[in-house]
């Protein structure tokens, strides 16, 4: 798994984990699969790293193009920019995460205020506060209210 963020915030560039029993550290799955993470804002590389850290650093666009494995992926990023049917479908997938976000945002905004309701708070004070932690015009508001 590739992370451009430091999940386990020690700043190494590789997190190896084996499966073993939450009670018994000492039973193994004996399945002998790791999950490995990547993490592409590490600062700590050891020998083993070597062979992915130019790979991290183009996830973060610092990518060493004198490497011919990065070259070769810069390339293909490349071509992928330039094929609009690609692009179009990245395009769209992103607009959908988009759509998504803030499907959730407005949910949790209405669960927020019925819980404020619930714990009767005043309505204009609930509407304040709402209005102030999102940035919310009063419209926009009043919407959560139908």
């Amino acid at each position: 798994m590739f992370c451009n963020f430091d999940y386990f915030k020690q700043g190494w560039a590789r997190y190896e984990f084996n499966l073993t029993c939450t009670r018994d550290h000492n039973l193994k799955f004996g399945d002998n699969r790791t999950v490995v993470i990547f993490n592409a804002l590490a600062k700590k590389f050891d020998k083993n790293d070597e062979p992915i850290k130019n790979f991290l650093a183009l996830m973060c666009n610092q990518g060493d193009n004198k490497n011919r494995f990065i070259a070769q992926i810069q390339d293909e990023i490349d071509k992928v920019k330039q094929d609009p049917e690609r692009r179009n479908g990245f395009m769209k997938y992103e607009l959908n995460l988009m759509d998504a976000k803030m499907e959730v945002r407005e949910e949790d905004i209405k669960k927020l205020i019925d819980s404020l309701y619930e714990l009767n708070i005043k309505p204009e004070i609930i509407k304040q506060k709402v209005m102030e932690k999102y940035n919310l015009t009063d419209d926009e508001y009043d919407k959560f209210l139908e």
